[in-house]
């Protein structure tokens, strides 16, 4: 009971505070729901994010002059959430679904505030600097796991209690985080910002490597393919391959477990998952418009993928690994429907903002390249890609697409009226 007396005292001053920083709650928010899994210690880790979330929320609504952008990105998911409580009425296992639904509601609070809150190019630079923290964490807990475990450089690298497959989509997606910083500084201080970009670019080859995550490593081969399109992310481009080549050259076992895992082709080239994806397509046949209700679908799927095949016997509750799929099991068509939907849409106003972007004072080139070459790369992994339908990461991905059309948005309102703007109306409320 002391504990408890004393725990609230020190976190009603934090709460006071963070209502006057939401931005500074809603980042430390999203390095948390980041956290591995190795990281995150129980109960403490529940009860520091849905705090963190809510400080961010009451922050955020207890600005009078907030701004409330409902993209059309939000709104699909917003009517996904909707939707997938409805089936809660025919789901098996209601426990599961309240737990499914709270996860989707805590990643879809993130991407609203998100784009939200992130309203300058200042809240830009922090929520960059929170993405780039994140990503040397992660590659520090890397080389601590390589040089201070027992790992013996003939197994796959696990990192944090992190899935092999998702150190690698974590470094990718972080990457934003690393070179924005560099697009945004001059002189001696961006000659250091680059070289640090460089040594992250050659710490995620080496550890995607070790990881023998086949999906991160064509993730990453697309990402500095997409880098060499445009000047401001071609020396990125051109330094990652040149890595790569020597990497391969000189230091050859590092590659030894990804090479050998390309070479076996374990479950076929799309790792065992035809099997899945082929079972979870005669679910959606049988139960169209219903789906097993959110949360259900890995259980309910178990039948369905022992008539596929038997390697899969010992896993009861095994998911589609594919996003898309999962929601369908979960949800239904409705579901499907509006899950694309709002990939579209955030798709559609990322591509329309670039004009949108180059009228920002101050926003430097080649944001639009690099978030397009990191979509680019985590979609490859997330396509097939287990529980990622909701994950985190997938918001986080979102926002960065929409965050172009949203500034552009915030920095047209703040203009004095009748100085000259390069918006058309039209078409800022349309992004």
């Amino acid at each position: 009971m002391v504990m408890i007396l004393i725990a609230g005292a020190l976190a009603l001053p934090l709460f006071l505070y963070l209502l006057d920083h939401p931005l500074l709650a809603l980042n430390a928010a999203l390095f948390l729901l980041l956290l591995p899994l190795g990281l995150r210690i129980e109960p403490l880790y529940t009860v520091a994010v849905n705090g963190m979330i809510v400080s961010a929320l009451a922050g955020w609504l207890a600005r009078p002059e907030r701004p409330c952008h409902w993209t059309g990105a939000c709104i699909l998911l917003a009517l996904l959430i909707g939707w997938a409580a409805m089936t809660v009425l025919w789901a098996a296992d209601p426990v599961s679904s309240r737990r499914e639904l709270i996860a989707w509601l805590i990643s879809f609070i993130l991407l609203f505030l998100l784009v939200n809150q992130v309203d300058s190019l200042r809240a830009m630079d922090r929520l960059m600097a929170t993405l780039g923290a994140f990503g040397w964490m992660v590659v520090l807990g890397s080389f601590y796991a390589v040089l201070f475990t027992d790992y013996d450089f003939v197994r796959r690298l696990r990192v944090m209690g992190m899935n092999e497959n998702g150190l690698g989509v974590v470094l990718i997606l972080m990457l934003p985080g690393i070179l924005w910083p560099v697009l945004r500084s001059t002189g001696r201080r961006r000659v250091i910002l680059m070289t640090l970009s460089v040594v992250y670019i050659l710490c995620t080859l080496v550890f995607v490597a070790l990881s023998g995550s086949r999906g991160s490593a064509i993730s990453l081969v697309l990402i500095l393919f997409s880098f060499l399109l445009a000047r401001s992310t071609r020396p990125w481009g051109f330094v990652g391959f040149a890595l790569v080549a020597g990497g391969v050259l000189v230091t050859p076992f590092l590659f030894h477990i990804l090479l050998q895992r390309f070479s076996e082709e374990d479950g076929g080239e799309i790792g065992g998952r035809g099997e899945l994806w082929e079972a979870s397509m005669m679910f959606i046949r049988d139960q169209p418009f219903t789906g097993a209700g959110v949360g259900n679908g890995p259980v309910a799927l178990h039948d369905y993928i022992a008539a596929v095949t038997s390697i899969y016997n010992h896993r009861m509750d095994l998911p589609s690994h594919q996003p898309v799929l999962e929601v369908g099991v979960d949800v239904g068509v409705v579901g499907i429907a509006l899950y694309v939907a709002a990939i579209g849409a955030a798709l559609w106003s990322f591509a329309r903002s670039r004009r949108l972007w180059a009228g920002i004072a101050g926003a430097p080139d080649g944001y639009h390249m690099i978030v397009a070459g990191t979509a680019v790369g985590y979609m490859s992994s997330w396509i097939k890609g287990g529980g990622l339908k909701n994950n985190p990461t997938f918001f986080l991905l979102l926002a960065l697409l929409l965050l172009p059309a949203c500034l552009a948005r915030s920095t047209a309102k703040c203009r004095p009226r009748g100085s000259a703007s390069p918006y058309r109306p039209m078409e800022v409320a349309d992004a």
